[in-house]
């Protein structure tokens, strides 16, 4: 401890990672992968013949849907241009069918990305001797967070060298890159934001390779050892891996505790259509979680400064110049998520924008040097952000069809219904087959609903001549929902209620001669209003009160608390608090002091009971005590990220939907379903 005092004396615990030599020590992290099993590694080389064959069969499976579906989409869109247009009122019919036409263009877009998404082989270990410098760009970002990520790239085992680059200038930062032994960058100002913090420290820095992790993403250990064996391609720009995040109760993601399963809106992204690039050699990289040569960002003159997403604009250049790039679907990193609307919002507008810049200033079709695979994969990137007009169109059709008994269709009859549903019957199937366990309709759909005004105003960027601000999102901001996010949605809802209401009224008075076409057009309001219903919901309920993001233990403890003690629970942990589990009977007055002994880990700490709840298993307390510095802070922080990287590996690494795996059998079953705690 660096202070005796009572005050301070809160924790207690390993602080060995101060050591300075780093790339030797070996971290409890290791333990979050699933041990090997003997016999289950026998078994499976007994079906290393089938497996590839059931597999391929399966991918059959799924092109021959995705190929369905897009003869299917094709047919149907050609007969509603020759055969269905309502040329009494084109004004209304021609963008229905653009955004029709939209739809099946990224849905094609999207089969021919994910066609084959085979991984990589694992690359070989890498060899001795390569340099490496591990960047952590921060400008604003809370302390707790930064220490975080540091202590993560310090526990990679290759040897390295870790920079701290901080846009900021602050103090604090400076202090904490000289208690963790970690080298610190500031420059003198803040031109050309993250891309340009990164350019600026590349002259300050020497290493062959960089890997690159923001703030809020802890890398393992394993880290270098899984990527820079890939770069024995002398051709090889960078590696990308996922991005995950350990906050599965964010506004992001979607969460089933009980079958511990999670998903979130990148998912899909992350886990198919990045190795689908991949075999296009059109995966980019995504700004953290990979690792750079650099060479190859010397050849396109560095980081792109001109846009705010500096990560695409220089995948495309690197692509562009003839190198090539990785993408390893391991696991490797894991992230905090945007917790609640607003930065959420914030992000994807920035993404949104800086791809418009991106398409404005170079563009897939303009850029010289890339392959056509290329070229169609960037723009599928692109165009995606142009879903938000689409959708805008498609949430007001059915609607207006309703409040004035105009209709877009010529002949709104049993034939549509039925080329209607076979469309998107055809469509749903693929879509869900293709995402091979990540795609999730009515998930999607409820985002698509959330997001579609804040990608029609990123839209704006491929016309807006102003210079953009970079604006990083504060994914540790505590709060409710930002009523402000909800206007969009909130006026759908009006627009579909009092077209509704106009519509039955306009019914009522025998104004509507065409009965099965009011009928249709309600039910797909009906859609829409369950699609705002869902979007409101998941917007209000995403709330954060935390300062810091508590990490699930499961741990036992051994409790204190006046003349009382006892064998309790330690259920999560942060550096400002924890929950901690005690049995019936117990009767905690003030504060309650705990000791965890853990392989790799012993913490003994006392906090102030501010919560205090009767459940099923006992009482559980929650304690709070102000934010851990120094060595206690280490602890804590270290401990935090041990244990939420092993509770996601071996909880949550997994797809969510057998059924898009065409896994139609469970590999095992329990006998006995695991009790969980809700908290």
């Amino acid at each position: 401890m660096t202070d005796a005092t009572p005050a301070t004396q809160r924790f207690r615990g390993d602080s060995s990672i101060l050591r300075r030599s780093f790339s030797s020590r070996t971290s409890p992290l290791r333990l979050a992968r699933p041990v090997r099993d003997p016999a289950v590694e026998k078994a499976g080389q007994n079906k290393e013949t089938e497996m590839p064959d059931r597999e391929r069969a399966r991918d059959w499976v799924r092109r021959a849907a995705c190929l369905l579906a897009s003869v299917v989409g094709a047919y149907y869109i050609t007969w509603r241009l020759l055969f269905s247009i309502n040329t009494d009122a084109l004004w209304f019919a021609i963008p229905l069918w653009v955004a029709e036409t939209f739809g099946l263009v990224s849905s094609l877009l999207f089969f021919y990305t994910v066609w084959d998404t085979r991984s990589r082989r694992p690359a070989p270990a890498p060899r001795d001797g390569l340099r490496v410098d591990i960047f952590v760009p921060t400008y604003n970002e809370p302390m707790w967070m930064v220490r975080r990520t540091i202590l993560g790239a310090l526990a990679v085992t290759y040897p390295h060298e870790t920079y701290l680059l901080d846009d900021g200038r602050r103090p604090e930062a400076e202090a904490l890159a000289r208690e963790l032994w970690c080298r610190y960058i500031a420059r003198p100002s803040n031109e050309g934001a993250k891309a340009g913090n990164l350019n600026y420290a590349m002259r300050q820095s020497s290493g062959d390779f960089i890997a690159i992790f923001d703030t809020d993403h802890v890398p393992m250990p394993e880290f270098l050892d899984r990527t820079l064996g890939y770069f024995e391609n002398e051709r090889l720009a960078f590696v990308q891996s996922p991005q995950e995040y350990y906050n599965v109760d964010s506004f992001q993601h979607h969460t089933d505790r009980k079958n511990r399963r999670t998903w979130h809106e990148q998912s899909l992204f992350y886990r198919v259509i990045q190795p689908g690039k991949d075999r296009w050699n059109s995966a980019f990289f995504c700004g953290s979680c990979g690792v750079m040569r650099r060479t190859a960002l010397d050849d396109v003159g560095g980081f792109a400064t001109e846009t705010i997403t500096e990560d695409m604009h220089t995948s495309m250049r690197m692509h562009a110049r003839g190198w090539r790039s990785a993408y390893h679907g391991e696991v490797l990193a894991l992230g905090l998520a945007a917790q609640t609307a607003a930065p959420y919002h914030l992000q994807r507008l920035r993404w949104g924008q800086g791809t418009m810049q991106v398409m404005r200033r170079e563009g897939p079709f303009g850029a010289r040097g890339l392959t056509l695979h290329q070229r169609i994969n960037y723009f599928a990137s692109a165009l995606h952000y142009f879903d938000g007009l689409q959708r805008l169109v498609l949430y007001m059709a059915a609607p207006l069809c309703v409040a004035t008994g105009v209709l877009p269709i010529r002949g709104a009859n049993l034939a549509f219904v039925v080329r209607l549903l076979a469309y998107y019957g055809a469509s749903m199937v693929a879509f869900r087959l293709a995402g091979r366990g990540y795609g999730k309709f009515l998930a999607t759909e409820r985002f698509h609903m959330i997001r579609f005004f804040t990608y029609m105003r990123a839209c704006t960027g491929l016309v807006a001549r102003r210079k953009l601000r970079f604006k990083v999102s504060p994914k540790a901001a505590p709060g409710s929902a930002d009523r402000r996010t909800m206007l969009p949605i909130i006026a759908v809802c009006l627009y579909v209620a009092l077209c509704v209401v106009g519509g039955t009224v306009r019914l009522a008075l025998g104004h509507d001669d065409n009965l099965p076409a009011f009928w249709i057009n309600l039910a797909f309001s009906t859609w829409a209003a369950y699609l705002v219903a869902a979007a409101l919901y998941a917007t209000v309920r995403t709330t954060d009160f935390r300062q810091t993001p508590r990490a699930h233990a499961g741990l036992p403890i051994h409790w204190v608390t006046g003349r009382q003690t006892g064998i309790g629970v330690l259920v999560d942990v942060s550096e400002r608090g924890a929950a901690v589990l005690l049995p019936h009977g117990s009767s905690p007055r003030g504060s309650v002091s705990f000791q965890l002994e853990w392989p790799g880990q012993s913490l003994a700490a006392e906090g102030v009971v501010r919560r205090w709840t009767n459940v099923e298993q006992g009482i559980l307390l929650g304690l709070e005590w102000p934010e851990a510095e120094g060595d206690d802070a280490i602890v804590l922080a270290r401990l935090a990220g041990e244990l939420t990287a092993r509770h996601y590996l071996l909880t949550f690494d997994r797809p969510w939907d057998r059924l898009g795996l065409l896994q139609l059998r469970r590999g095992h079953r329990r006998s006995a379903r695991r009790r969980s705690l809700h908290i």
